[in-house]
C-alpha cells in the first residue's frame, strides 16, 4: 500500500467524518451511491484518496474536487479496450 491509498476503514470514517453519510457523500461527489460504498468496502483508488485527503485539510474546495473526479472519471475507462484481430 502506498501513501496515496486509503484502507477501506480509513475511507470509511474520512467519508462519514466528512460528509456525515455515504449517500451525502455521493450526492455532493456527483458518484452513485453505489461507488461510494464499494470505496467504503473495499478502499478508494489513489486518485479519489487523493482528492478526499486534500478536501479534508481545506486545500480544494468542493467544487474542485467535483471537476478533478469528473475529469479523471472521463479519462478512465468503465472498460478494458478490446484488441481486435489482425
Amino acid at each position: 500500500m502506498t501513501a496515496t491509498e486509503l484502507t477501506p476503514l480509513g475511507t470509511k470514517r474520512m467519508i462519514e467524518a466528512q460528509f456525515g453519510s455515504q449517500l451525502q457523500a455521493g450526492n455532493l461527489l456527483g458518484f452513485s451511491d453505489r461507488q461510494v460504498r464499494n470505496w467504503c468496502r473495499f478502499g478508494a483508488p489513489p486518485h479519489v484518496a487523493r482528492v478526499l485527503r486534500e478536501l479534508k485539510h481545506g486545500q480544494i474546495t468542493l467544487r474542485r474536487a467535483r471537476r478533478i473526479l469528473r475529469t479523471e472519471r472521463r479519462r478512465r475507462p468503465s472498460a478494458a479496450p478490446v484488441e481486435k484481430p489482425a
